[in-house]
């Protein structure tokens, strides 16, 4: 962690304001925001790979070259935030009901987008762009208000705007 995100916990612990398992907690819930952070980075990539190759329009092929440099460089921030922190990325967890309903959700998207082709690839790419982009922004808004000040925090903020203009992006490729 950085030297805030280990002091606080520490003092708040030593103040009794919070307690070891809730600092424990802290980190835990750091984790599992990068890695989502990470595997949603991943998968954007990929999709946007798919568009560059499969997308009819001149519209969807530049917004698939900008989702490959802004998720590539968010990536990049997340693995050195995760790094600083001492903090090892997972895989998303399967275990939990609501868990296999999103990866099955994610597999299906991804199948689907691998069989479409031109005008209909686009619009099947440009609505799991806005889903995706929706229920990402929707986590990291709930994320950035539940975790404490510091690195995760902090990139949260950062990459916020970015996915909210990729969203804006694809609404407009919707409409046109």
């Amino acid at each position: 962690m950085n030297k805030i995100g280990t002091i606080l916990p520490t003092v708040m612990v030593g103040l009794g304001v919070i307690g070891p398992v809730q600092a424990a907690d802290q980190t835990a819930a750091a984790q599992k925001v990068l890695s989502s952070l990470h595997h949603a980075n991943q998968t954007e990539i990929v999709m946007a790979r798919m568009a560059k190759e499969k997308g009819a329009s001149g519209q969807v092929r530049a917004y698939a070259d900008r989702l490959m440099k802004d998720h590539g460089d968010a990536d990049r921030q997340v693995q050195a935030v995760a790094q600083k922190n001492g903090i090892t990325l997972v895989a998303p967890s399967t275990s939990g009901f609501f868990d296999r309903i999103v990866a099955a959700r994610e597999e299906r998207t991804l199948a689907n987008l691998s069989k479409k082709t031109g005008e209909d690839f686009d619009k099947t790419f440009t609505d799991a762009m806005i889903d995706d982009h929706m229920r990402d922004i929707n986590n990291l808004e709930s994320a950035e208000n539940s975790l404490p000040p510091g690195d995760v925090h902090d990139l949260i903020a950062k990459l916020l705007p970015t996915l909210q203009q990729h969203l804006e992006q694809a609404q407009e490729i919707q409409k046109s």
